[in-house]
């Protein structure tokens, strides 16, 4: 698996097909991916306790400990579309 950053999202049709291209730049080069409508997009941030609201869309990722107790270790917001 290699790790890039996105660089840049443009939308783009391909053969009667619409969607959206994303320039991922890594370290040896840049790549360009195809991704079809209906695919979401996600971009990661940090964000403040503030954000977690009777309502909002989350999910957690936690540890169980020796006594059965979780503990959320990441805790992801959806923030709208």
């Amino acid at each position: 698996m290699t790790n890039a950053s996105v660089e840049r999202v443009e939308d783009v049709a391909v053969q009667d097909v619409q969607g959206r291209v994303m320039s991922l730049k890594f370290k040896e080069g840049e790549v360009k991916v195809f991704v079809p409508p209906g695919i979401p997009l996600v971009k990661r941030v940090l964000a403040g306790r503030e954000t977690l609201k009777p309502g909002v869309e989350a999910s957690v990722q936690a540890n169980s400990g020796a006594d059965g107790a979780m503990t959320a270790t990441q805790i992801t917001i959806r923030a709208g579309r």
